[in-house]
């Protein structure tokens, strides 16, 4: 009769926990991955979106993998990538010139308003990210008119960024966003432009004409030279002005070039109408118009922080 050893029975409960264990190891292996749903563009833990479907979770980075709004995922360069970033930011207009028709440019933010191409302006140009488009204005008729929106009259806060790729400067500047109007010998609204009159460096200003011609609120340049700090022609450029009751900024590639206190005026509250590659009233003749390509227009009713613009500026893929 062989005799059974006795063990304690410790080491079989223990001997037996460690097979469940092993088990329902082994059966999680082969439970399916859940994928998240891209549909919506870049989403939060929390599910709730704003302005486009742009998530307010802070953890969402441009880098690889990002989803986006036309739901392509890349690196710093990919679309998704891009646009996350900048959405993050809770713009109140932006524009992406992605349009291969029409003479609709659609607004990314749901409920803001779409600009219209008029004149000498080109779809389909290469853009700043992979996978999107920008558009190609002449100089001369090419224009966006969006109508009379974001004046911010007074002395609200709000900031106003664009891309652009030279190939000339105009003779006496050039606007990329302006609420200025066709000129009519008095100067109210605000601008960013890409190069200053006989010279290549941009600047970010504002008028007030209530009442007076021609008075100016404040402005922030990129130098008081003309050659020194100009952009260059033929590569892309970032430009972000900022305008808060205290301070005039302007940024260039990420780097803030000028700071300038404000003067004791508001922005007027009547303006002309906002414009995105030139100065106009909306149609016809245009003023200071873009001679090169524009792309990924925003607006934001805030101050943009030195690490935003700059996060921006690398999810672009930089200056090239």
């Amino acid at each position: 009769m062989a005799l059974l050893s006795k063990q304690p029975m410790g080491h079989g409960l223990l001997r037996f926990r460690t097979r469940v264990v092993a088990l329902a190891a082994m059966l999680a292996a082969c439970e399916p991955t859940n994928i998240p749903n891209s549909d919506a563009g870049v989403s939060g833990d929390a599910g709730a979106s704003r302005d486009g479907g742009a998530s307010r979770d802070a953890g969402v980075s441009g880098d690889a993998g990002v989803s986006g709004d036309a739901g392509v995922s890349g690196d710093a360069g990919g679309v998704g990538g891009y646009a996350a970033v900048v959405l993050l930011d809770h713009p109140v207009a932006y524009f992406r010139f992605g349009e291969s028709s029409g003479s609709t440019a659609a607004d990314q933010i749901a409920g803001a308003p779409v600009g219209t191409y008029f004149g000498g302006v080109t779809l389909g140009a290469a853009g700043i990210v992979a996978h999107d488009s920008a558009i190609t204005l002449d100089g001369t008729s090419g224009c966006v008119s969006v109508g009379d929106y974001f004046r911010f009259a007074g002395r609200v806060e709000f900031s106003v960024e664009a891309w652009v790729k030279l190939t000339a400067y105009g003779e006496e500047g050039t606007r990329l966003l302006s609420t200025e109007g066709f000129p009519t010998g008095v100067r109210g609204g605000w601008n960013l432009s890409a190069n200053y009159p006989h010279s290549g460096f941009p600047y970010f200003d504002a008028w007030n004409s209530d009442g007076e011609d021609n008075l100016y609120t404040m402005g922030a340049y990129a130098s008081v030279s003309p050659a020194e700090g100009e952009l260059p022609l033929g590569a892309w450029s970032h430009l972000v002005g900022t305008y808060s009751d205290e301070h005039e900024e302007l940024w260039v590639n990420g780097v803030r070039r000028d700071r300038q206190n404000q003067s004791t005026h508001p922005i007027p509250t009547m303006q002309g109408a906002l414009s995105i590659g030139c100065a106009s009233d909306g149609s016809g003749p245009i003023y200071l118009g873009v001679h090169g390509t524009l792309d990924e227009v925003a607006i934001y009713d805030h101050v943009l922080t030195g690490d935003r613009i700059a996060a921006h500026f690398t999810a672009g893929g930089g200056s090239r």
